[in-house]
């Protein structure tokens, strides 16, 4: 198996309103696997608006203040962003779209360099 880089940063997005079910068993694998920094976003559990389309943050800012504004620099200075959710009625679940609602910001302030990603 190959050496893992140390200084990998890794964020999950946790899209499951449960704490104990198939996606926490999933994150909990990947931990122990991936190596690195890892950093979990609990999508439903986190105090997260959704986007209001104000396009405000085209002066570089999001003027919602709250959790999201943390993720905002945990998505720049990941390596990999992993999306963990189960499909309900065969769509992602509300938290889960709530956060991905808030990336216009990145619509209007691109994240430069490259990223990895899995679903």
């Amino acid at each position: 198996m190959a050496a893992r880089p140390k200084n990998m940063k890794t964020l999950i997005l946790n899209g499951s309103p449960r704490s104990d079910g198939n996606c926490a068993a999933v994150i909990s694998y990947l931990k122990r696997n991936i190596g690195g920094e890892i950093s979990v976003c609990a999508c439903c559990a986190e105090n997260i608006s959704h986007c209001t389309g104000c396009d405000r943050c085209k002066g570089g800012e999001c003027i919602i203040k709250d959790d999201m504004q943390a993720y905002y620099r945990k998505i720049r200075e990941a390596d990999n962003i992993i999306i963990v959710s189960p499909l309900y009625f065969s769509m992602l679940t509300g938290g889960l779209l709530t956060f991905a609602s808030r990336w216009q910001y990145f619509y209007h302030n691109p994240v430069k360099g490259e990223k990895k990603g899995a679903v």
